[in-house]
This record gives structure tokens, C-alpha cells and sequence, in this order.
């Protein structure tokens, strides 16, 4: 069975959407754990701020992923004036 152009690029956005829920889920996970980890080692309003840092670097990174997943769906393959 062979696959359309349009149902590769389908499969791309579908993998760079899950790659990107998958960064924010994992990303926050290791965050609070490094929280866990800081509260006992350093003062809390520090590992508050690191916490709030590493989240925050984290959501950057999963929306940077989801953006393209936007893009690719947007450019290549819902070409109308509604999607743009």
C-alpha cells in the first residue's frame, strides 16, 4: 500500500504534535522532580525560581515543536484562506 504526499506530510504533523505534548509532559515531570530535589538542598524561594526557569524552558521548546507541526499543516497541506 503506498501513501499519498499528503498523508506522509499527515503523519509528520502527527508525529511533531505528539513530540511536542511529549517534550511539555516530560519536561515538567523532570522539573518538579528537580524541585523535590532543590527544596532539600537550597531555600525554597531559589528552587521556586529554578523551577519556574526549567518550566519555562521547557514550555519554549514544546511550543517551538508545535509551531512547526502548525506550519507544515498550514503550508503544505490545509492551503486555504481560513487555515492561514
Amino acid at each position: 500500500m503506498t501513501m499519498t504526499f499528503e498523508q506522509v506530510l499527515d503523519l509528520v504533523v502527527h508525529g511533531f504534535e505528539a513530540f511536542g505534548v511529549a517534550i511539555l509532559v516530560i519536561g515538567t515531570i523532570i522539573g518538579i522532580v528537580g524541585y523535590a530535589r532543590d527544596v532539600r538542598q537550597m531555600d525554597r524561594t531559589r528552587a521556586y525560581e529554578r523551577l519556574r526557569a526549567n518550566i519555562g524552558r521547557t514550555i519554549l521548546l514544546g511550543l517551538e515543536v508545535l509551531i512547526v507541526a502548525d506550519i507544515v499543516l498550514t503550508v503544505a497541506i490545509d492551503q486555504t484562506i481560513e487555515s492561514a
